[in-house]
């Protein structure tokens, strides 16, 4: 598998992530998560409501205790709800759509946000790049905050390049 060999068509945008708990969580800001422990809920090692806040947790030192085997982001949420687990790490629209009410209410908290720039409904949530405090760290954090190739289309290795050009104005 080598990523440089796709043939990139088009996106439909980014896709914001943010770390959310609920506003009775113990801690209400990373810095605080740096301190108190925090209880993530996650579908599986091998998707991003794990691996951002492990990452979080092994380079920064969050106090997360990462459940898995949700299976959805509905699960997830209504475990919040219950008062299961704290949070997760997951898509903001999910929590605009599935739970206005919380959001407007004030009943969950932002911690942290991954795409390559702040949401404008989010002015005041660091981004996890801004967590950084190296070089190494920014740029690793830059790498897997970016959620654009989550709603991106592609085509393999071999297409040939009339065909390429095609599908990107049919894209556009």
């Amino acid at each position: 598998y080598d990523p440089a060999k796709l043939h990139w068509l088009g996106g439909w945008g980014e896709a914001v992530n943010t770390l959310t708990v609920r506003s009775d969580a113990p801690a209400k800001t990373f810095q605080e998560a740096l301190h108190k422990q925090l209880i993530l809920g996650a579908i599986g090692k091998s998707s991003s409501t794990y691996m951002i806040p492990a990452l979080m947790k092994n380079v920064l030192g969050a106090k997360f205790k990462i459940i898995t085997g949700y299976r959805g982001g509905s699960p997830i949420r209504l475990a919040i709800e219950n008062g299961e687990i704290h949070g997760w790490a997951g898509q903001w629209l999910g929590w605009k759509l599935a739970k206005p009410d919380w959001v407007r209410e004030g009943k969950i908290i932002h911690l942290v946000q991954m795409a390559s720039k702040r949401a404008k409904d989010l002015p005041n949530v660091p981004l996890l790049s801004d967590l950084a405090r190296n070089d190494e760290e920014r740029m690793m954090f830059e790498f897997v905050q970016t959620n654009i190739s989550d709603r991106a289309f592609i085509a393999p290795p071999g297409v040939p390049a009339d065909r390429l050009a095609a599908l990107r104005k049919a894209f556009a």
